[in-house]
């Protein structure tokens, strides 16, 4: 009697989920072109939460603060695809001010990496410097765009210099951005097409 040979396939190797920022996966992920910064990030949700603040008149108020989420993308199989984005904007009429980001920047991107306790993987966090109306204008399109079925909404990012790593043991990172642009897509017969 001829014994059956099974046969198994082996299963694809899942790149490894990134906990910490390193010098590498800083420059596979941004640093293609070394004498520019370049990312591209795919926004997929929306988190309001409303904050206690006090008024000019001293009485309790709340704020609204809104922050999108989604992750960072490149080429298939790659660790980066793991790294998770945190975009917030900035609409006040003078931005909090950072020694490494100035004023002329409409925004900057920093690393992020949790605590040993959390299992996550590191993330980006992004800020961009806007108008009340401009803030309000991208979260209108990202309503927009689930409504016609859309997953995502593409943000690039641009920063004309690279900026240095912090000093410290760690690696770490503040990078001002020169520009910032998103995509969406316009349906107006029930089928999307994509538009800038």
């Amino acid at each position: 009697m001829r014994a059956k040979m099974l046969w198994f396939k082996r299963k694809p190797q899942t790149p490894p989920v990134p906990y910490k920022w390193t010098q590498g996966l800083w420059t596979e992920a941004f640093l293609a072109d070394a004498q520019r910064f370049h990312g591209l990030a795919l926004i997929t949700a929306l988190h309001k939460r409303y904050e206690l603040q006090r008024e000019r008149d001293g009485h309790p108020g709340f704020q609204t603060r809104i922050e999108y989420f989604g992750h960072l993308t490149h080429e298939p199989g790659s660790p980066i695809n793991f790294v998770g984005v945190r975009l917030s904007f900035d609409i006040r009429s003078v931005s909090h001010e950072w020694a490494s980001v100035p004023d002329s920047a409409v925004g900057f991107v920093t690393t992020h990496e949790w605590t040993d306790t959390y299992k996550n993987p590191c993330y980006l966090g992004v800020t961009v410097r806007t108008t009340e109306a401009g803030a309000l204008q991208f979260e209108k399109v990202f309503h927009r765009a689930k409504a016609n079925g859309q997953d995502f909404i593409p943000l690039w990012l641009w920063g004309d210099q690279p900026a240095p790593p912090m000093e410290g043991d760690a690696f770490a990172c503040t990078q001002p951005l020169s520009s910032v642009a998103f995509q969406q897509k316009v349906s107006l017969v029930g089928r999307p097409n994509q538009d800038e």
